[in-house]
């Protein structure tokens, strides 16, 4: 059983943060961009991955499998939005 609880505090301290650092900045920027770097995707480029994905034009509707949605930060512009990290 201790092997199991060491692991699992292991994971717990390592998704915290605690003895990697930068982790929680990386967490963030991916939850919010990155407004100091450029955009990846031009506005009319669409990323497909078969007929599974489908990102586009640009950060637009996003299609996985057989849900289709629209981000938020869609008509941002000029910083790499979550989708692009």
């Amino acid at each position: 059983l201790r092997p199991v609880g060491d692991a699992w505090l292991n994971y717990l301290l390592m998704c915290a943060g605690i003895g990697a650092p930068g982790t929680l900045p990386e967490i963030a920027r991916g939850y919010f961009g990155d407004k100091s770097a450029p955009e990846r995707l031009r506005p009319d480029a669409v990323v497909s991955v078969g007929d599974v994905i489908e990102i586009g034009p640009g950060v637009g509707p996003v299609k996985l499998g057989p849900f289709r949605y629209e981000n938020s930060w869609k008509d941002e512009t000029g910083y790499q939005r979550p989708v692009e990290l």
